[in-house]
């Protein structure tokens, strides 16, 4: 059994605010790194798949709607789909008739589509977005940070430290502010470059 620290004066109810706070901070450190590794293996089973890049000239596109209900509310998700010859850019290779593309909207016929052709399917080029693996590159990185800051010190609990004493508090302060204000300076610029480019520009 644990022993109390008879010179530890802080209330019961002070002790189990700072613990909560604590908890967070395992509990975002642990998703920062989950989430990290996972982005990790996706990179990496992606780089190894083999893929072709070509055309996909469209004969039709059809529309389907899928329907889930929650608790309050029905859902109503639009699905499109269009079918058509794929040629390789590799002219050595010769086209596929037949297939089909999840697109997201309808196109007119003879439509040419980028199209990439991995082992698995077939897919828009434009959706293999890397922003979107970058932003969860840099969220990871942003959520390590914030995970390691709370779990140090406490902060996040109700009634917990406040931000500036806890940041002040924080142990071997000399290598930990700098380090956490680095990793966590560069998880909020690259999650926000991220989603800028998801946004206007992919």
């Amino acid at each position: 059994m644990a022993q109390l620290d008879e010179n530890d004066t802080t209330p019961p109810s002070r002790r189990m605010l700072l613990s909560a706070g604590r908890v967070i901070g395992a509990g975002l450190l642990l998703a920062g790194v989950l989430i990290g590794g996972l982005t990790v293996r996706s990179v990496l089973d992606k780089g190894n798949y083999q893929h072709d890049n070509g055309v996909l000239t469209v004969d039709e596109c059809r529309t389907s709607l899928e329907r889930s209900r929650s608790r309050h509310q029905q859902h109503v998700v639009r699905h499109v789909s269009c079918t058509g010859t794929f040629r390789f850019d590799a002219s050595s290779k010769p086209p596929l008739a037949d297939i089909t593309v999840e697109t997201g909207r309808e196109v007119e016929p003879g439509t040419e589509l980028d199209v990439v052709k991995s082992s698995h399917s077939f897919e828009l080029a434009e959706d293999q977005n890397k922003s979107t693996v970058f932003m969860a590159a840099f969220g990871s990185l942003l959520a390590v940070a914030a995970g390691a800051f709370c779990l140090l010190t406490g902060f996040g609990g109700r009634r917990g430290p406040r931000f500036r004493p806890a940041w002040a508090a924080l142990p071997a302060g000399r290598v930990t502010r700098p380090l956490l204000a680095v990793v966590g300076g560069i998880g909020i610029a690259g999650t926000a470059v991220s989603l800028i480019v998801y946004k206007f520009v992919s």
